[in-house]
C-alpha cells in the first residue's frame, strides 16, 4: 500500500496492526493444522492400528478445531477494532482535508466529489478488512506449510510455494492489468449515466421544451450499451481468473501427489502420503480465496489514491497568520479590482458593493463568472488581485470563519447529508430548536414539501441528491441562511426550476428579511424584487439602468 492517508493512519496502530494479523495468521495455521491431522487421523484410522496409538491425532485434531474457532473470534475482534481505529484518523483527515476545498477548490461539482470522499472512506475500510487482512494471513499460513512440506516431503514444498506464487501474485498482477481497462470503461460510462440523469431531473423542463429528450434517450441507450458490452468483457476476465485458479491448484495438487508418493517408495508411512496433498489444498483454497478479493479490489485501491489526489489539491484559500478581532454584527460589504486568473482571466476589475436593504440581481451568460465572484465574496476562494471589506475591514486581516459569520452562500447545489431534514438544515446552527428549523423550511417556500414528510423533521435523507428536487435542494440551502440570521446573503440562482407562484414567494422573503442580498440570476422574473441591477461582462461587473421592481 503506498505511503498515503491509510498508511500512515495504519503507522499509528502499528502494535494492534501486527496483533490483528498475528490472529488471523493463527487462524490460517489453525485451519491447515486441522486438515493435515484430519487427513492422517482417517488413513491412519482405516490401517485398524491400536485405539490407543490414535489419541494423539485425535487430540490434535481437537485442539485445532478449539484453535481455529476461538482464534477466528480473536482476529475478528482485533480486525475490526484496528479497521475502526484507522478509519477513524482517516475520515478525521479527510475531513480536515475537505473542509477548505468545498465549495470553490474541488470545481462545479463539488457535492460529487464529497459524496465520493464519503464513499472512498467505506472503500478503503472495506480494503483493509475484507482484502489486505486476509491476504496477509492467507500468504503468511501458505509459506509456513510450504515449508513444512518441504522438510517432510522435499519437492512437494516447491510445488506448493510455486502455486501459491501464482495465486497470490502472479495471477492477480495479470487479473489487474487486464481488468484496469474495462472498470475504467465502466466507471467512465456510469459517471456520464449520472450527469445525463441528474441533468435530466433538474432541467427536465427544457428537455422537454427544446425537443432534447429523444437525443436525450439515445444518448441514454448508447451508454447503457457500452456500460453491457464493459461488464461483459469483465465477466470473461473473471471467468478466465477463476480458471487459473482451478488449473494452478490442480497441477500442485498433481505434483504434490507424486513428491510423496516418490516419499513413499523410500519407506514413508502410508498414513503421511494424503497429508502433504490436503495441505495445499487448503492452503491454495485459502489463498485463492484471498487472491479472489484482490483482483477485485481495483476500487478500493483506487479510493485510497483519492485521498491521495485530494490532500494535494492546492486550498483556495488561506487564512491569515494573525487574525484581527472579529466583526460585530457586519451589515455591508464592498469588492474593487477583483481579480482571478484560472488558466484564462475570469473577473478582471470587478467591483460591487452591498449594504443592509439592498437587494442587488447579478445578471451574466452561463460561464462568465458569477459563481467565481459569489465564492470570492463568501471568501471560498482568494483573489489574485482587488481588495473586498467587510464594513471597512480587508478580507486579507480575516480568517475565512470570521467572513462567513456575516456572508452566507446558499449555493445552486447545496451538499446534502446522509442525515435527517432537521440535521440538514441544523447544520446552520446546530443548537436551533425544531420550531425555528419549521420557520425557515416556510420561509423557504418548503412548508408543503415539510407538511408531506411521513417523520417530519426526522425523515432520512441521503447523500448526492438526496431523492430532492434541484429547486428542493436549493430551497434547503436558503433555509440554513435563514436558520444562521447573517446579515449578508448570496443566493445562486434560488427560483431556478420553480413554478412562478413557488419562485414569488421565495422572492418574496429574500426581499423582506433584514439582511444585504446579492441575487444571482439570469431569470427576468427575479428582478421584480431588485433594488439593484448589475451585470457581469467580460470579467467587470456594470450597472444597469432600472426601475426597481421592473
Amino acid at each position: 500500500m503506498r505511503d498515503g492517508l491509510v498508511a500512515r493512519a495504519l503507522r499509528r496502530e502499528a502494535r494492534a496492526a501486527v496483533g490483528a494479523l498475528g490472529a488471523g495468521l493463527g487462524v490460517g495455521l489453525a485451519t491447515l493444522g486441522l486438515s493435515g491431522t484430519s487427513a492422517w487421523l482417517i488413513v491412519r484410522a482405516a490401517q485398524q492400528p491400536a485405539v490407543l496409538s490414535l489419541t494423539v491425532p485425535m487430540g490434535l485434531v481437537q485442539l485445532f478445531a478449539l484453535a481455529k474457532a476461538a482464534g477466528r473470534y480473536l482476529e475478528r475482534t482485533a480486525t475490526h477494532g484496528v479497521v475502526l481505529t484507522v478509519m477513524t484518523h482517516v475520515r478525521q483527515r479527510v475531513a480536515e482535508i475537505v473542509e477548505p476545498l468545498v465549495p470553490a477548490g474541488l470545481g462545479p461539482r463539488s457535492a460529487d466529489v464529497v459524496d465520493l470522499a464519503v464513499r472512498d472512506v467505506e472503500a478503503a475500510e472495506d480494503l483493509l478488512a475484507s482484502v489486505a487482512g486476509p491476504l496477509a494471513a492467507s500468504a503468511g499460513a501458505g509459506v509456513v506449510t510450504a515449508l513444512v512440506c518441504g522438510l517432510v516431503f522435499g519437492p512437494a514444498g516447491l510445488a506448493l510455494l510455486v502455486a501459491l506464487v501464482a495465486d497470490l501474485a502472479l495471477w492477480p498482477l495479470l487479473a489487474r492489468r487486464g481488468l484496469r481497462r474495462a472498470d475504467d470503461e465502466l466507471d467512465a460510462s456510469r459517471a456520464q449515466i449520472s450527469r445525463l440523469a441528474a441533468d435530466a431531473a433538474t432541467g427536465w423542463e427544457e428537455f422537454a421544451m427544446g425537443g432534447a429528450s429523444a437525443p436525450l434517450a439515445a444518448r441514454l441507450a448508447l451508454l447503457e450499451a457500452e456500460v453491457d458490452a464493459a461488464e461483459a468483457r469483465r465477466r470473461r476476465l473473471r471467468a478466465l481468473i477463476e480458471g487459473l485458479f482451478v488449473a494452478t491448484a490442480g497441477a500442485a495438487s498433481v505434483a504434490i501427489l507424486l513428491a510423496s508418493a516418490h516419499a513413499r517408495s523410500r519407506g514413508l508411512n502410508p498414513a503421511l502420503v494424503a497429508v502433504p496433498v490436503l495441505l495445499g489444498l487448503a492452503a491454495l483454497d485459502m489463498a485463492a480465496e484471498a487472491a479472489d478479493a484482490l483482483v477485485d479490489s481495483g476500487p478500493q485501491r483506487a479510493a485510497t489514491g483519492r485521498f491521495d489526489s485530494l490532500a494535494a489539491t492546492p486550498w483556495p484559500i488561506r487564512d491569515p497568520a494573525t487574525r484581527i478581532p472579529d466583526v460585530d454584527d457586519a451589515s455591508s460589504l464592498a469588492a474593487r479590482d477583483v481579480r482571478v486568473v484560472r488558466g484564462r482571466p475570469i473577473l478582471t476589475d470587478a467591483a460591487i458593493s452591498l449594504r443592509a436593504g439592498d437587494v442587488v440581481v447579478l445578471e451574466g451568460r452561463s460561464g462568465v463568472g458569477k459563481t467565481t465572484l459569489a465564492h470570492v465574496l463568501a471568501k471560498f476562494l482568494a483573489p489574485d488581485a482587488g481588495a473586498i471589506t467587510l464594513d471597512g475591514h480587508p478580507y486579507d486581516a480575516l480568517a475565512a470563519d470570521q467572513v462567513r459569520c456575516h456572508v452566507g452562500f446558499a449555493e445552486e447545489s447545496p451538499y446534502m447529508f446522509a442525515a435527517s431534514v432537521g440535521a440538514n438544515v441544523r447544520v446552520a446552527r446546530p443548537e436551533a430548536t425544531d420550531d425555528e428549523v419549521e420557520r425557515a423550511l416556510g420561509d423557504a417556500a418548503l412548508a408543503t414539501w415539510r407538511a408531506g414528510l411521513a417523520a417530519g423533521l426526522a425523515t432520512t435523507l441521503g447523500g448526492e441528491s438526496a431523492g430532492l428536487s434541484g429547486g428542493e435542494q436549493r430551497r434547503v440551502g436558503l433555509a440554513r441562511e435563514y436558520l444562521a440570521r447573517r446579515r449578508i446573503i448570496i443566493a445562486d440562482e434560488p427560483t431556478e426550476g420553480l413554478d412562478d407562484d413557488t419562485a414569488r414567494r421565495v422572492l418574496g422573503h429574500l426581499a423582506d428579511i433584514d439582511a444585504a442580498v446579492l441575487l444571482i440570476s439570469h431569470r427576468e422574473r427575479d428582478l421584480a424584487v431588485a433594488t439593484r441591477r448589475v451585470e457581469l461582462v467580460e470579467g467587470r461587473v456594470t450597472e444597469r439602468v432600472s426601475e426597481p421592481g421592473n
